[in-house]
């Protein structure tokens, strides 16, 4: 009997790999990622004991300003080409996080405050206290019952700011990179950590979306995070948020977000003024 059925050949030049499905595809790239995190939550040998408080920090998402340190050195931008305004590098490694343009997917494992009072830059300025450099850390707390916490997070006679700066310190997964990292929100960049708290709370399975806008109010451009649904996660990506959480949770009170210090002290809302063609201030 002749069969009619038609039949497509795989041409043999073609690349095995594109057989597979995008979803599986992704699968992979997320089921890698995860053993390798899951890989560093394996006690090292020779570094079982437990961390000492100024041991225990993790890399931030940075989120480039005009003022960021790392503009400032042209030898670092000379040999990483992706630091630029706007640009969201590791804090710790340097290396661009929003690499070929893809979504920044991150799922938050838990949330922990931090305030640190920065001494203010000209004597004639608020809050200024001469036995500190300008810009000097004059206190940091981790604590929201701190007097400190409670007398200097308020707004001012006349509605000045706060003479310290809050953090909402997000300690997260990123797919794809192999430690945890703290997405920290403050300044103008708070209130897309506000949204990303009410959001956790009624939807803690999904997976969000770490973005970047530019605004200006008349002073200057600077950038700010953004935050939206990215999709659900995968059962295997819950599984690692609850490792995270357990392993890490009961320490929130001694985990530091590295070169947070140094990138409160660039403000947020300094704009960038005379930044070249790819968002460098010369």
């Amino acid at each position: 009997m002749k069969n009619n059925k038609k039949t497509t050949d795989v041409p043999q030049t073609q690349d095995p790999k594109a057989a597979i499905a995008p979803q599986q595809t992704a699968a992979l790239a997320t089921n890698e990622s995860i053993a390798s995190l899951l890989a560093f939550l394996s006690p090292v040998e020779g570094f079982e004991d437990n961390p000492e408080k100024t041991d225990l920090k993790f890399p931030t998402a940075k989120l480039i300003q005009a003022t960021t340190d790392e503009l400032k050195d042209r030898d670092l931008i000379k040999a990483n080409p992706h630091i630029c305004f706007g640009a969201i590098i590791n804090s710790m490694t340097k290396e661009n996080m929003m690499e070929d343009d893809k979504p920044l997917e991150f799922i938050p494992a838990f949330l922990f405050r931090t305030w640190i009072r920065f001494n203010a830059r000209k004597e004639s300025d608020r809050g200024y206290d001469p036995k500190f450099a300008p810009g000097a850390v004059i206190w940091k707390s981790n604590d929201p019952f701190d007097p400190r916490v409670r007398e200097e997070s308020q707004f001012g006679p006349a509605g000045e700011s706060p003479l310290c700066s809050a953090y909402l310190n997000y300690f997260s997964y990123f797919p794809g990179i192999n430690t945890p990292i703290v997405v920290a929100f403050a300044k103008t960049s708070y209130r897309a950590g506000q949204d990303l708290f009410n959001l956790v709370k009624t939807c803690p399975s999904n997976v969000y979306r770490l973005g970047v806008k530019v605004e200006d109010k008349g002073k200057g451009a600077y950038a700010i995070f953004t935050v939206n649904i990215s999709r659900k996660a995968t059962p295997e990506e819950m599984d690692l948020r609850s490792k995270l959480l357990k392993s890490f949770y009961s320490k929130k009170d001694i985990i530091e977000a590295h070169d947070q210090a140094k990138e409160a002290e660039g403000d947020a809302q300094e704009p960038a003024h005379g930044v070249d063609a790819q968002g460098r201030p010369y």
